[in-house]
């Protein structure tokens, strides 16, 4: 564990890319749950647009890239052949 390659370093990136690991999992479980909490006690005189997942998330991504952006992304980076 001392040593990680970063083709391995690049597999579990885009690993993750996929299959989110769990706080980020929680983080969107957790935001669905405000959300519905929020919206069923949303004042519709006040805020006529409903709440959003995204409104609740803690972990927010600037923009959701494609898994084939990714891997050429984290490809160009590390300098591997994809």
């Amino acid at each position: 564990m001392s040593r990680m390659s970063s083709r391995e370093l690049t597999e579990w990136m885009i690993y993750e890319s996929i299959e989110p690991f769990p706080a980020e999992r929680n983080d969107q479980e957790f935001a669905m749950l405000a959300a519905l909490t929020a919206n069923a006690n949303r004042d519709e005189k006040k805020r006529s647009k409903p709440f959003e997942l995204v409104d609740f998330l803690l972990f927010k991504k600037a923009k959701e890239e494609s898994t084939e952006d990714k891997t050429a992304r984290f490809a160009a980076m590390f300098g591997v052949d994809n």
